[in-house]
């Protein structure tokens, strides 16, 4: 077979000692970013799933000791891996009964972790750290109707906890101990929720359809906007859509990293408008059409002086200089010596009796042949078995 590159995808991983462990979203591993040298290197995998799937989690995971829980996107069992020992594992969601459970967030209350989906009516689930089960908590499953998709989740104080609702203006402050609802938000002007974060102080709100962010303080239940003075959404080529995937806040600035908008931005507090294009380093790309759909940017860590922004559809891990203001990168990609079943991985996609596009880097036409090839071959090594032996037992009969 022809030489492989292979871009790496990820939304965010865990930090253990000089690195981040991370869940691959092009394929089925586990990688380690070297934090000091950005350089890369394999780790394991989930050996229960397929070795092909693709973004079997999206950045959802959680560290105790040794061992990450990566909870689920494309797949319905919670997958756990640990760094020491180089052992994987999965959790069953016990209740759960469709093929894909997709993680939205989780929050972490008294050695348990509450999961929860997309879809709010299929129930919240804890992980109980101690017992490694997983259950539905019913009571607070109960306080979900239907049509209630969550767009993120925040552990606020305690033991309370704060959903925004995707596509809609409403937000939901829950209490997981006593399980009950202790206040619904509506906010004004039409907010379209897609995504929010958090400052430390105030909720930043980025929309669905809009190129308008607010800043919502939640003491006192204001909203402060911000326009965009650069872009006119058109929502006819992006509906249903999002402009911006999240927020960074930096000392004396905060960077708004893109989704479906060309640029990463900054906010401007002072005029209350989002500017100041941050120009992508030279030969920054986007790669895998798989993922089309998805960010350019999503998430992040701060190292020092740096911002560390990872790759969801580019093909460079984006470093951000804190000091410079300027952004440089580094290309994340995997070899066929790298990860050992590469070419299985391929094998995996190509086997499949479906209908294939040269849609990312692992499903092209050259992988394809290759593939076609070596199944060729090894059918021809198995007739010429075959037919070897009937020869051969004829012969011995006679």
């Amino acid at each position: 077979m022809s030489s492989k590159k292979v871009y790496v995808k990820f939304f965010d991983g865990s930090q253990i000692g000089e690195g981040i462990y991370f869940f691959n979203m092009t394929f089925n591993a586990i990688m380690y970013l070297n934090l000091n040298n950005y350089s890369l290197k394999y780790a394991g995998n989930i050996s229960a799933e397929k070795k092909s799937q693709k973004a079997l989690s999206t950045g959802m995971n959680y560290r105790n000791k040794d061992i990450i829980y990566f909870f689920p996107n494309n797949t319905n069992v919670i997958m756990k891996f640990d760094v020491i020992n180089k052992k994987d594992g999965t959790i069953p969601i016990k209740g759960y009964k469709k093929e894909i459970f997709r993680t939205i967030g989780y929050v972490y209350y008294q050695n348990k972790i509450y999961i929860f989906p997309y879809e709010l009516e299929e129930g919240i689930f804890v992980l109980d750290l101690l017992t490694q089960k997983v259950y539905k908590d019913r009571e607070l499953s109960k306080l979900f109707k239907s049509n209630l998709y969550c767009a993120s989740v925040f552990l606020i104080e305690d033991s309370i906890v704060l959903i925004s609702i995707s596509g809609s203006s409403k937000i939901i402050e829950i209490d997981i101990k006593n399980k009950k609802i202790i206040r619904k938000y509506e906010l004004e002007n039409n907010i379209n929720i897609d995504n929010m974060c958090f400052d430390g102080t105030h909720f930043w709100i980025m929309q669905r359809e809009s190129t308008d962010i607010y800043e919502w303080d939640i003491r006192n239940n204001c909203l402060e906007k911000y326009e965009n003075i650069n872009v006119v959404w058109d929502d006819q080529k992006y509906m249903n859509s999002s402009p911006y995937s999240r927020l960074i806040f930096l000392k004396d600035e905060i960077l708004v990293l893109n989704c479906f908008l060309k640029n990463i931005l900054k906010i401007n507090k002072k005029n209350k408008t989002i500017e100041n294009i941050v120009d992508f380093p030279k030969g920054f790309n986007l790669v895998n059409k798989r993922f089309a759909g998805w960010p350019v940017c999503n998430s992040f860590k701060i190292v020092g002086d740096k911002v560390l922004i990872y790759p969801s559809r580019g093909n460079m891990l984006l470093i951000y200089d804190i000091n410079t203001k300027q952004l440089s990168g580094k290309e994340l990609f995997v070899l066929e010596k790298d990860v050992p079943y590469l070419n299985e991985v391929i094998e995996e996609i190509f086997l499949d009796k479906i209908l294939h596009s040269e849609s990312d880097e692992l499903e092209t036409l050259c992988n394809f042949l290759d593939t076609i090839g070596q199944e060729y071959k090894k059918e021809q090594e198995k007739n010429e078995q075959i037919i070897g032996n009937m020869i051969f037992n004829r012969m011995k009969v006679q």
